[in-house]
């Protein structure tokens, strides 16, 4: 049931778009991953990792929508996790050009190369999952609220691991 409670929560946050374009505020990035980091640590028998080389601190500040960042790094964190084979996953942040980089690297299952597109696709997952449990929106969900937060998305994969990458625009 909680499953299906978190399911209609992100369509519902999908669909007041205008209240969440005005809801912006600014926060740091860095703050959220340790926020969740604790959370996952207990929930899943995976070792996390978090490795920062940050310049400057202002790299880690966002303006945005904080809750719909928040929930989609948090789906990136998980379906790391999930999909990482007992795995450790690795969370790295870095500075570049004066933008902050936030990667999510496991060392899993990956995605077969003929899939890298079609995961980002609203309910479709990968055919190499076997009985992982999911609902396939997640990573769409995620590619809607960065593209529209002004985040670059990029998910790359060579069959065994997956890298998630983002990259925010300057503050």
């Amino acid at each position: 049931m909680n499953f299906l409670n978190q399911l209609i929560g992100n369509f519902l946050l999908l669909t007041e778009d205008q209240a969440l374009k005005r809801s912006l505020e600014t926060f740091r990035i860095d703050e959220i991953v340790w926020d969740l980091v604790p959370k996952f640590s207990r929930s899943f028998a995976v070792p996390l990792k978090v490795d920062i080389e940050v310049d400057e601190p202002q790299y880690f500040n966002f303006r945005g929508n904080k809750m719909l960042v928040s929930l989609s790094i948090s789906n990136l964190i998980e379906n790391a996790l999930k999909y990482a084979n007992g795995q450790e996953v690795l969370i790295r942040m870095t500075s570049a050009a004066g933008r902050l980089s936030l990667q999510i690297i496991d060392h899993g299952i990956g995605i077969p190369k003929a899939e890298l597109e079609s995961v980002k696709q609203t309910f479709y997952r990968g055919s190499n999952v076997g009985q992982v449990k999911g609902s396939g929106i997640g990573l769409s969900f995620a590619q809607i609220v960065f593209k529209d937060q002004g985040v670059d998305f990029d998910i790359r994969s060579n069959h065994l691991g997956t890298t998630v990458s983002l990259l925010f625009p300057k503050f």
